[in-house]
């Protein structure tokens, strides 16, 4: 069976019909750089807002596939396109967000408020995450690693800006970038990849 990574890409450029393994590809087909806005409320992390910034060679043939001829920005319609035949499939694959809330896993279930742009010769996706985790009264920390086990997507965080805080006034809380978070991936064994980390509470 096809992964998810595999299945959208194949989605993405029109070969829906073939189907492929994730060991046959020993190496990333697709890149992105991503960043985070972590929104938080008096309990704790609330949503993410995420952004991903596709490698120019894979954006054209997501635009060749689905915005051919359309002026930018994309409308309503070319953002309901893409979010239903190219961003959908990695529901299955909880967004592709290795997500741990005061050290424990979770899923992120659903997504809202996605478009679609093309930008500097690269297609930008954005869409927000709800944490849905219960959240540490108290001190928590929240980590976040955008990551494929199949190491079909290679992602990687932005340069610039690669994390931000909305929080409350007065509520103490902060997000960095590491390097060091530990994953597991399909055929390669542990890897340490690159990750924010966020914490709250205290003085």
């Amino acid at each position: 069976m096809a992964s998810c990574a595999t299945r959208w890409w194949a989605a993405a450029a029109g070969l829906g019909l073939v189907a492929w393994s994730a060991p046959a590809f020993a190496h990333p087909h697709i890149f992105i750089e991503g960043r985070a806005t972590v929104v938080f409320d008096d309990a704790g992390p609330k949503e993410v807002k995420v952004e991903w910034i596709f490698d120019k060679m894979f954006s054209s043939m997501l635009r060749l596939t689905f915005a051919k001829g359309e002026k930018t920005p994309f409308g309503p319609e070319i953002h309901k396109r893409f979010e239903a035949k190219a961003f959908v499939n990695v529901k299955d694959a909880g967004y592709m967000i290795d997500a741990r809330l005061d050290a424990k896993g979770f899923t992120f279930k659903d997504h809202r408020d996605f478009t679609a742009d093309f930008r500097d010769g690269a297609i930008v996706y954005t869409f927000t995450l709800p944490v849905t985790g219960a959240r540490a009264k108290g001190l928590g920390e929240l980590n976040l690693a955008m990551f494929d086990k199949t190491y079909y997507v290679a992602f990687a965080l932005t340069e610039t800006d690669p994390v931000k805080v909305q929080a409350p006034a007065g509520k103490n809380a902060s997000c960095a970038t590491r390097r060091d978070l530990k994953v597991e991936t399909e055929g390669y064994g542990a890897i340490e990849i690159e990750a924010i980390t966020c914490r709250w509470g205290g003085k």
